[in-house]
């Protein structure tokens, strides 16, 4: 890690050169925020029917600010709400195909974009199906962290020396973990705090599975970003 530069509190006196240390961290604190709830990619020369905006997030940024020297961007992953909202669309977009073909097959009215391609594969599978909820909502979340992760590694790799401010104010850390020593002591560690607050609060057996269940989804995000063996 480069040699950081980290203020905790207005007083400190600033080193020469950090004079915008404070406006750097609130900017930068706008910027992940914006790119959270951004698109992945924009299209900047548009045809006649293009969206401006392709494959938005599901996350749900609540506020952005520098506290204590930090980025701070206040959020949640996998917002049920977005969700719910995209799913709709989704099943929208499944039963407009179901008719396009219905209406090719009844009175022979092609659809904007025919093609033979287009033709074979519906009727190879028609009628078609929107996505069970469950898997779509999952879908979702891991598409979250991802992008949730790559908007903060990039902003750490353009900006290196403010990587503990950046870092150390982050909402989800864990998503975060540069190694995958970090993310296997992370669970290591969560399993250890499950079985110990367990016996120290008289946890039911029902919560216990439920915590267990979640650590457990974590640990599988977290080996397929790092690429981490089940055996390791």
């Amino acid at each position: 890690m480069v040699e950081q530069v980290y203020y905790s509190n207005w007083s400190n006196k600033l080193e020469v050169g950090h004079d915008d240390y404070w406006s750097d961290i609130s900017n930068l604190s706008v910027m992940i925020g914006n790119d959270l709830i951004g698109p992945y990619q924009m299209n900047y020369f548009l045809s006649a029917d293009d969206d401006y905006l392709k494959q938005i997030s599901s996350i749900a940024v609540i506020q952005t600010k520098e506290k204590f020297g930090e980025v701070r961007v206040y959020c949640r992953l996998g917002c049920k709400f977005i969700i719910q909202k995209k799913y709709s669309n989704h099943a929208s977009k499944i039963a407009e195909k179901n008719k396009s073909w219905a209406d090719f097959i009844k009175n022979g009215i092609k659809p904007k974009g025919y093609s033979p391609w287009w033709e074979k594969s519906m009727r190879d599978n028609y009628p078609l199906s929107p996505e069970e909820p469950e898997a779509f909502f999952k879908r979702e979340l891991e598409s979250d962290i991802m992008h949730y992760r790559n908007t903060y590694l990039k902003y750490i790799n353009l900006l290196p020396h403010y990587e503990k401010a950046i870092v150390s104010g982050a909402d989800n850390q864990k998503w975060l973990f540069r190694t995958k020593e970090e993310a296997i002591g992370y669970i290591k560690k969560e399993r250890s705090n499950l079985k110990d607050n367990s016996v120290m609060y008289d946890w039911p057996d029902e919560i216990c599975r439920e915590k267990l269940n979640d650590i457990n989804e974590v640990e599988k995000i977290l080996y397929k970003i790092h690429k981490i063996d089940s055996q390791d």
